[in-house]
């Protein structure tokens, strides 16, 4: 099969199955352990290196994927991530590696995001000091990296390969460290501390390893993440090609062309005519100049047509193809078409949920490495010994904001319909308290909604739709 794309020709073999008999015809018939990937489903890694090298120059030139990019790292990131953990020994740790002038990782998180939105995968190196247990980040281009071990058994990721300095140099992933084994497979980095601390355990359980690696985009079968702007970066490019032609015929559009008619001249005739220095060479009229003619010669005069309207469709057409690529609708552009608000509010809703769903991957992909800080402090350090409590939250700002006037509305007709419910006896009184509570959380009032059920448990139907009254009218 071919596939050309940004303008190469890339040759792809038969697929086949993602599971099948290693030996079919020998005498051992073992199978495969399907956790094993037999075929990876990534892109060749020359058009991954093209599409990166193509979205990083495009996010720097082109407005319409500049748009696209800071649109889905603003949300992700909103205003702030902050971790928050239970005990205070433990948020002083993450509060200096976050707060490291090395590593700034208010800013850092947002060049995550949108590394991770260009290039599809993000490889990132926790420096760790052996005596303080201090981590510092580092980063590699995804171009940087040739090749991605696999582990024979389970298909997952275990060691990547990163060419410096023309030479290969093996780092392998961070990873819970289930036997306690990382003193003698990373000898460099704990096999000094296990020995002075007299402890061969000491890396058991916590996460280990030298690099991180996230992949986004990444379907099954596959090994290396893609970016979310492949499919759209063509397009994007396309339509800057489109009005740059645009503004070319717009400077012809002001310009009128003067043409003359001889209808006896032969070739020989007008090429005089055109040539300076001839008898018959026809100079260009100035401003105010009389023109003659007579029966057989004729001047004319043709202004250019922009054709704007046709112009315009194509690079709407364009347009539409770049917006189905990276999920978002046309008025987040600016661009209002045939949407009011009320279609906007529900185009919007599977938008919010594209951008949530990638908030809670970038959100697991931090926890990931907020844990091996703080397990790099049990393990090089004793300044969180003595704690119990290590767990902590990743906090992100919403992603949609709710439309108040839009929720009050629903949430009043929800109380109305289940006011009438209950007098008619439709509903019973436990029926209620499920719908009241679900309404208020869905309107936004999750405080309410946890102490519904306390309010609404009286055994009387009277008391039952009063509250429910009391809420109703509140609500006005």
């Amino acid at each position: 099969m071919r596939l050309n794309l940004f303008g190469k020709e890339f040759h792809f073999g038969r697929v086949t199955e993602a599971a099948y008999m290693t030996d079919p015809m020998g005498d051992s018939g073992t199978w495969q352990p399907l956790g094993a990937l037999q075929y990876d489903r990534s892109l060749p890694k020359s058009y991954m290196d093209e599409a990166s090298n193509r979205a990083h120059f495009a996010w720097s030139t082109n407005a319409f994927v500049r748009r696209i990019v800071e649109i889905y790292v603003s949300f992700i990131i909103g205003g702030k991530i902050a971790v928050k953990c239970n005990d205070p020994a433990v948020q002083k740790w993450v509060d200096a590696f976050w707060n490291d002038r090395a590593n700034r990782m208010d800013q850092r998180v947002r060049e995550m995001a949108r590394g991770a939105f260009l290039a599809g995968e993000l490889f990132t190196i926790p420096a760790t000091n052996t005596y303080t247990g201090r981590v510092r980040l580092g980063h590699i281009d995804a171009r940087a990296v040739s090749d991605i071990k696999v582990d024979e058994q389970t298909g997952l990721e275990k060691s990547i390969v990163v060419y410096k300095d023309n030479r290969p140099t093996t780092l392998l992933l961070i990873h819970t460290d289930d036997n306690g084994t990382a003193p003698q497979s990373i000898p460099a980095l704990y096999a000094e501390v296990a020995k002075n601390r007299m402890n061969t355990d000491i890396t058991k359980g916590r996460l280990v390893g030298q690099a991180f690696y996230w992949p986004f985009n990444r379907p099954i079968g596959a090994i290396r993440g893609t970016g979310d702007l492949i499919p759209a970066i063509d397009w994007a490019l396309g339509i800057e090609q489109l009005l740059w032609a645009m503004q070319d015929k717009a400077k012809l559009a002001n310009h009128v062309f003067l043409t003359l008619t001889d209808e006896q001249a032969t070739a020989s005739d007008l090429a005089d005519m055109a040539k300076p220095g001839s008898k018959r060479f026809v100079r260009k009229p100035k401003v105010g100049n009389v023109l003659l003619q007579d029966k057989n010669i004729k001047w004319g005069f043709i202004n250019p047509q922009l054709g704007a309207s046709d112009m315009a469709e194509a690079v709407r057409l364009f347009r539409t193809m770049v917006e189905s690529a990276s999920g978002l609708p046309e008025h987040w552009f600016g661009q209002g078409g045939d949407v009011n608000r009320a279609t906007a509010l529900e185009m919007n809703s599977p938008v919010h949920k594209l951008l949530s769903e990638r908030q809670n991957m970038f959100r697991d992909y931090l926890s990931d490495l907020v844990q091996y800080v703080i397990d790099a402090g049990l393990i090089f350090t004793e300044q969180l010994s003595g704690v119990t409590d290590f767990g902590f939250d990743i906090e992100t700002e919403e992603i949609a904001v709710k439309d108040a006037a839009t929720a009050s509305q629903t949430l009043l007709q929800t109380l109305n319909s289940v006011t009438a419910a209950l007098m008619s006896k439709t509903i019973t009184k436990g029926e209620a308290r499920e719908i009241l509570s679900e309404a208020f959380m869905k309107a936004g009032y999750e405080a309410i909604s946890k102490d519904m059920p306390a309010e609404l448990l009286a055994e009387e139907s009277d008391p039952v739709l009063q509250q429910a009254n009391n809420i109703y009218a509140s609500g006005m």
